[in-house]
């Protein structure tokens, strides 16, 4: 696998046989620290070589060479570190007729707030994994119980709202980290959402790394107009031109303000609508949360 690195390769010509060594004088780097970098690759009747160049605006395009085929990916969100998002949880979720993932966001060290139609049953297991941006890299913790909200309504999508008790004790760290949520509604006109959906749904293109949007948030009002049938108990993010968006996997997953602030849980978005998603509002539920929270802690 090649990886990006920092500074330069001074490659040396050794021997009659004309062996290239590469010796390396920089340091391995990710690229959302250094996003204009591009891998070019040249070549030539002789033979290949490798060079960089440039771009203006950060996007991911993934070739399928072959067949004369090339497939472009249009990306809903850019690669980021886990550190900057240490609530963000990878969950799988394992059913009979087949597995699919979510995100979650961190409560406390026992209990994790995700979407209701992530945790319906019937299923067969649960997973969580924290603390790494790779979804498989991460800690795995198993999950001892789960709770959707008990009026979920599978088809107005009303009280899409759950929680997750782990087996044992989340480890807490600069990698792992609580989320908070208000009684009463934070404002906030831009808010991001990390997670591990796909990175082009149109392709229905994945990834493995943690992705980020960084989205404009309406009020429920404001959402009311162009999504009539929003329930209550909910906000929207986005924009009508959005190119990031959370995407399908990432359900579950936290809608943050000001690195720490939990104020959406993402539930769905219309058809019509890509780049205009609903979340469900965590303080509109906070009685339910803290009383559910509660009941978990003493059962267990």
């Amino acid at each position: 696998m090649l990886m990006l690195t920092v500074l330069l390769v001074v490659v040396h010509n050794v021997g009659a046989n004309k062996t290239l060594e590469a010796k390396v004088v920089g340091f391995q780097t990710e690229i959302s620290l250094y996003p204009h970098a591009v891998f070019m690759l040249v070549k030539r009747h002789h033979g290949d070589y490798i060079c960089g160049t440039y771009k203006k605006k950060v996007i991911f395009v993934v070739h399928n060479v072959g067949a004369n085929k090339t497939l472009e990916a249009k990306v809903v969100g850019f690669q980021t570190e886990i550190s900057l998002y240490p609530h963000a949880v990878f969950m799988l979720v394992k059913r009979h007729h087949g597995d699919y993932i979510c995100g979650a966001s961190i409560l406390n060290q026992k209990i994790l707030l995700t979407a209701a139609h992530c945790i319906e049953k019937p299923y067969k297991s649960v997973a969580i994994f924290a603390g790494h941006t790779a979804n498989d890299l991460g800690q795995r913790y198993p999950v001892r119980e789960v709770v959707p909200h008990e009026m979920y309504n599978v088809r107005t999508v009303d009280y899409d709202i759950g929680l997750v008790l782990v087996a044992k004790p989340i480890k807490l760290g600069p990698m792992v980290q609580k989320v908070a949520i208000g009684h009463y509604p934070i404002e906030s006109d831009t808010a991001a959402v990390a997670g591990w959906g796909l990175v082009d749904e149109e392709n229905q293109i994945s990834s493995k790394y943690l992705h980020y949007a960084k989205l404009k948030v309406w009020s429920y009002e404001r959402c009311r107009t162009f999504m009539s049938t929003l329930p209550r108990g909910c906000i929207c993010a986005g924009d009508f031109e959005g190119k990031t968006y959370a995407a399908p996997g990432d359900s579950g997953s936290g809608l943050i303000a000001e690195g720490y602030i939990l104020i959406g849980v993402v539930s769905y978005k219309g058809q019509d609508l890509r780049s205009i998603v609903a979340f469900t509002d965590p303080s509109y539920y906070f009685l339910w949360i803290r009383d559910t929270a509660k009941r978990l802690f003493c059962d267990y």
